[in-house]
């Protein structure tokens, strides 16, 4: 073992005198085993660190070329819509690595780029996209303008939490069909009066005409009897055969005034039996309004603010034994009217808000009550014995004189049954005079005020000539889009203008019961038009309270979730405030100040002048397409209606506005004080009701889309006294109306105002073509009321109310994408084809580089391997 140890110590001694120098030799080789390690490690520290170095660097490099890339937004979109995309114009990757190229270059050599690529993500084609971006440019824009118009979501929002008009509107059609009943049975009762009164004429003749034949009869023996006391018999067989032709006759005489007895006492009890139906239908109303009467009494008393007046409490007939009460406040109020149970719902003591109802039912009662009057004065108790008894006695004349032969007769027997003269005292002999004096009772006892009834009748006709007057839409406004060019195939709703369609038939239906009414009276033609009318009108308010809740779809949800109700007058007042409609299109501009005239001008608009459309015309409108590349000026009714062709959005936007001035202007009419003074005219105040509820929200809305304002809450309606000098002043310059019938518009129902008419200190002047949304002088609104309502609002917060209550949340995107996409195409069309589906407002972008090699040690410790970063940024 020691020779093994000595000769390794020998060889090692060997090497290091052959290979190692010396001490500094060993010096080296320590610091090459010892330091060598130590440097490598700083090498691999250094290496890192750059590694780390690199990648915030690349970050930033990557950032700024996302940001510069984001930079190339569409400006047209920007400037227009207040909203931001990518400009299709260039490719997004190209211009991304074009940014990427430029940006490397800080970075020197430290780094290689192997791949770069990028892509646009999220566009304005996703409809939460879109409306993220709405909220983000309406959160303070749409807010300002809402603030600067007086446009108070609380107030309003709690003034829609009470509104009555569905309620009121579906009370009335329930009123009129169950009122409908009643005058069916009045009517019934009105024609078996017809009828009495024809039997009681045929009564009458058949008595004169049996007295004649029993003289005639009585004559002939008479002559008998002297021939044979004279004893002459020459002439006794002539006179015999006289006398034998004169019973004959007196038999059919008498068989005729036994059948026609018969006639009028069948006729008496059908009478009786319609009369009684017609009793209980009286008597069930006042039941029901005595019950209902009491039930409202706690409730008057905890809270008599807001007690109201019915419109009408009137049972089903046959249909149950409920009672729809719509209610309205005390005259002195000054909210909006509230359903509820009513404080005083005696019906004979109603005022002018219970028309529909309380009218009919004044009528029949009292047709019912002279109708009483009449069989309890000619048809008397036991009648049925006393008229069984006489056609007994009349039948057995009858008989005999059937058989009667003058030579086996003589003259005393015509003093006794069966060949005596028989006296009617069942029915008088001129019971039909009473019948006559019955009928002309009930002839004048709809009115008997034919000069108010005229007053009617002319104020329908003007109502007519008004609501025929062309309004619809502007004539310039005249696009078909061109359906190919859409993002969305449009959807338009054409319940709207069917519903409308259906006005002019109702105000016909109520002038025509107002015609029977007027000039030579005729109950049965008037109660039969009434009954028309009724089955009518009941029709008619249903399918507006179906519209209404098929159409503001929106309303309870709002109601019940306030932040919702938020969210949605800014994406709605978005597309209020930013689109142009009909009295915008002019002189109007975006929230951030983009001309409406430059998106008329991009659509190739011309001024036509005028406007059209008219009540006549609505069955020809439908949802028209055409080669149009874009809308010139109606968006806003696009946005409402859905609808391809301007003329017919604008149709529908009408008729949507007309349905919500419908709804809210209720409360005013049925508390016309014009109305209530029209309580002489009987049921033909149902007809002025019926008029009133008509026209009213056409006037408002002939106003908003000529440049005025509307209260959104009226508590003074224009058909009032009141409310007529405005109507004047705002409808000036406006209606094509010749010299009489602006003066029968003027002086309408000046006899029921007590010959003239209060002057309001409030009357605004309108003009057309508003500048601005801020107010119609561009110098927004102060006050939410005047002398007329709550809350003055012009056609353009008109139609974002209505596009709250109305549009789904994907209607609206779909609608607002198709505008973009319209309007954007049209724009860029010389430059590159737009798709809102292209239209990225996010870039995400993905980089593969590595490092290059600092120090040539392993590739594996240093340099040469590649890295991938990714990376998204929005706008």
């Amino acid at each position: 073992m020691k020779a093994w140890f000595k000769e390794k110590r020998k060889a090692i001694r060997h090497f290091l005198k052959r290979k190692v120098n010396g001490t500094k030799g060993m010096l080296s080789i320590f610091l090459a085993l010892v330091v060598s390690p130590l440097l490598m490690s700083t090498f691999i520290f250094i290496e890192y660190a750059r590694i780390q170095s690199i990648q915030e660097l690349m970050k930033e490099v990557m950032g700024s070329s996302l940001y510069s890339t984001l930079g190339h937004y569409d400006d047209y979109v920007e400037e227009r819509f207040d909203l931001l995309s990518i400009s299709q114009k260039d490719d997004v990757n190209t211009t991304y690595q074009g940014y990427m190229k430029a940006n490397m270059n800080a970075l020197g050599k430290g780094a290689s780029i192997q791949s770069m690529e990028a892509s646009g993500q999220h566009s304005l084609g996703s409809a939460s996209i879109l409306k993220q971006q709405i909220y983000e440019a309406s959160e303070y824009t749409v807010m300002a303008q809402a603030m600067w118009d007086g446009f108070d979501l609380d107030r309003i929002k709690k003034k829609l939490d009470g509104l009555p008009g569905m309620k009121q509107l579906n009370a009335g059609a329930e009123v009129a069909n169950k009122a409908v009943g009643y005058a069916n049975d009045t009517k019934d009762m009105i024609n078996s009066v017809k009828d009495f009164q024809e039997k009681a004429k045929d009564f009458k003749e058949k008595c004169q005409n049996y007295k004649t034949k029993y003289q005639a009869f009585q004559t002939a023996m008479q002559t008998v009897e002297s021939i044979r006391n004279s004893g002459q018999e020459e002439g006794l067989p002539a006179a015999e055969a006289a006398a034998d032709a004169a019973a004959r006759e007196l038999a059919t005489a008498t068989k005729e005034l036994s059948t026609s007895l018969g006639n009028l006492y069948d006729a008496s009890k059908d009478l009786k039996e319609k009369m009684e139906k017609v009793k209980k239908d009286l008597s069930e109303v006042k039941e029901a309004t005595k019950k209902k009467k009491e039930e409202s009494k706690e409730a008057a008393t905890e809270s008599a603010a807001s007690t109201g007046t019915e419109i009408a409490t009137i049972p089903a007939a046959g249909n149950g034994t409920g009672t729809e009460v719509a209610t309205v406040p005390a005259n002195g109020s000054t909210e909006v009217a509230t359903t509820g149970t009513a404080a005083d719902a005696e019906i004979p003591d109603g005022e002018g808000a219970e028309t529909i109802g309380t009218d009919a039912y004044k009528w029949f009662e009292e047709m019912h009550k002279a109708t009483e009057d009449f069989a309890n004065q000619q048809i008397q108790k036991g009648i049925d014995a006393i008229v069984e008894a006489e056609k007994t006695s009349l039948n057995n004349q009858a008989t005999a004189l059937s058989s009667f032969t003058a030579s086996g007769h003589s003259m005393a027997e015509l003093s006794s049954a069966p060949l005596g003269k028989i006296e009617m005292k069942g029915f008088k002999e001129d019971v039909a005079k009473y019948v006559d004096k019955l009928v002309d009772i009930l002839d004048k006892s709809a009115t008997a005020d034919q000069e108010g009834v005229k007053e009617v009748i002319a104020v329908g006709r003007l109502a007519q000539k008004l609501m025929d007057m062309k309004i619809f839409y502007d004539n310039s406004l005249d696009s078909n889009i061109n359906p190919a060019l859409l993002a969305h195939k449009s959807s338009f709703d054409t319940s709207t203008l069917m519903t409308a369609s259906g006005f002019a038939g109702m105000l016909q239906d109520a002038i025509d019961f107002a015609d029977a009414c007027y000039g030579i009276p005729n109950v049965f033609k008037m109660v039969t038009k009434l009954a028309s009318f009724l089955i009518n009108l009941a029709k008619f308010l249903a399918g507006l309270v179906t519209w209404m809740a098929e159409h503001f779809i929106n309303l309870a949800k709002f109601l019940v979730n306030y932040q919702e109700y938020y969210h949605a007058f800014l994406l709605y007042g978005y597309a209020a405030y930013n689109l142009p409609n009909r009295t915008t299109y002019k002189k109007g501009s975006t929230l951030t100040g983009y001309s409406f005239q430059k998106v008329f001008s991009l659509a190739g608009g011309s001024d036509k002048g005028g406007k059209g459309g008219a009540m006549s015309d609505i069955a020809s409108l439908g949802n028209n397409s055409g080669s149009d590349p874009m809308f010139k000026g109606a968006e806003l009714e696009y946005m409402l209606t859905g609808a391809n062709s301007e003329y017919t959005a604008q149709a529908g936007a009408f008729f949507d506005g007309y349905m919500l001035r419908l709804m809210v202007d209720c409360y005013a009419v049925f508390n016309s004080d014009i109305l209530k003074a029209l309580s002489g005219l009987g049921p033909v105040r149902i007809v002025a009701t019926v008029i009133f509820l008509l026209l009213e929200p056409f006037l408002d809305m002939v106003i908003l889309v000529n440049g005025g304002t509307q209260v959104l809450f009226k508590t003074t309606a224009y058909l009032s006294t009141k409310g007529l000098p405005h109507l004047a002043q705002d409808m000036a310059g406006i209606l094509d109306l010749s010299d009489e019938q602006k003066s029968t518009l003027g002086g309408m129902f000046e006899r029921e105002r007590g010959g003239g008419s209060s002057t309001g200190t409030e009357v605004a002047v309108y003009h057309d073509d508003p500048a601005k949304h801020g107010g119609q002088d561009g110098s927004g609104k102060t006050n939410d009321k005047n002398e007329m309502g709550y809350f003055p609002l012009d056609y353009t917060a008109h139609g974002a109310i209505l596009m709250i209550l109305c549009t789904p949340y994907d209607q609206y995107t779909d609608r607002m994408q198709n505008l973009i996409q319209l309007e954007a195409k049209e724009k860029h069309k010389k430059d590159f084809d737009f798709d809102i589906n292209k239209a990225y407002t996010s870039v995400h972008s993905d980089n593969k580089y590595k490092l290059n090699i600092f120090m040539n040690l392993s590739p594996t410790l240093t340099g040469g391997f590649p890295f991938e970063k990714q990376k998204d940024l929005a706008y």
